[in-house]
């Protein structure tokens, strides 16, 4: 204890008196709540809203800051990680997945599942909740960010609003992607306008199905400049 004040060894010495005498090291009155945990019911209880507390406040201030939420470097594009932090939480979430998952629990709370799925019927529903949530912000930031209206017949209507792929090549991003990782792909990289565009659902199913939508085939051509003609002189008349 060499270092330490004369206050500090007094606390540290009564808090292993009251450990060995099975009390509780924070108040010195209560029991410990269980074997093997020093703290008693009400101090456990205090202590995690404590912490949970000073825990959602950190989070809050680096989420403002754009930080990593473990640390104060810069997150990756589209995540609220850095790149060590992201790798770590990824191998820890995928390690507990499987382990839960060889144990016939679910993959989320680790409970009892009522059915083949990996996750039982209170997680489905959050999750569930929780994603349509997700999509629908992303969704909204997305319209905001092309416009807010069709390309094609410029109607404004958010529900009738979709994302179309100028490359024709939706079936293939699909095929890797999700759509909730999409929109968040497309909120992270704001640079690649060039690959997607707004069209309604009418016009998109009109150009995925037959190539042009009527809007564009009934729209006149645009006409070209009008032949310069020398000054003095009248236009030739047409043969």
């Amino acid at each position: 204890m060499a270092g330490l004040t004369s206050h500090a060894i007094r606390f540290r010495l009564r808090r292993a008196a009251a450990t060995r005498k099975g009390l509780c090291p924070r108040c010195f009155k209560r029991p410990s709540r269980a074997p093997g945990h020093s703290y008693c019911k009400e101090c456990h209880t205090d202590c995690r809203r404590r912490y949970r507390m000073y825990y959602l406040r950190d989070r809050n201030r680096k989420r403002r800051l754009g930080l990593c939420l473990k640390c104060d470097e810069v997150p990756d594009p589209g995540y609220t990680q850095c790149r060590i932090h992201l790798a770590r939480s990824i191998r820890w979430y995928r390690a507990k997945r499987d382990r839960l998952r060889r144990a016939g629990l679910c993959v989320k709370c680790g409970k009892a599942r009522d059915c083949a799925l990996l996750h039982c019927l209170s997680c489905r529903t959050a999750f569930n909740q929780y994603s349509r949530m997700v999509r629908r912000r992303l969704r909204e930031i997305v319209l905001s960010l092309y416009g807010h209206e069709c390309r094609c017949c410029h109607v404004t209507d958010a529900e009738f609003l979709s994302i179309d792929h100028l490359r024709n090549d939706g079936y293939i991003e699909r095929r890797r992607i999700d759509s909730i990782s999409l929109l968040k792909r497309i909120v992270a990289m704001r640079e690649i306008r060039g690959r997607y565009q707004l069209l309604c659902h009418n016009c998109n199913m009109a150009k995925a199905l037959f190539g042009l939508c009527p809007h564009q085939a009934r729209r006149p051509k645009a006409r070209g400049p009008a032949p310069r003609v020398a000054p003095g002189r009248r236009p030739a008349a047409a043969s």
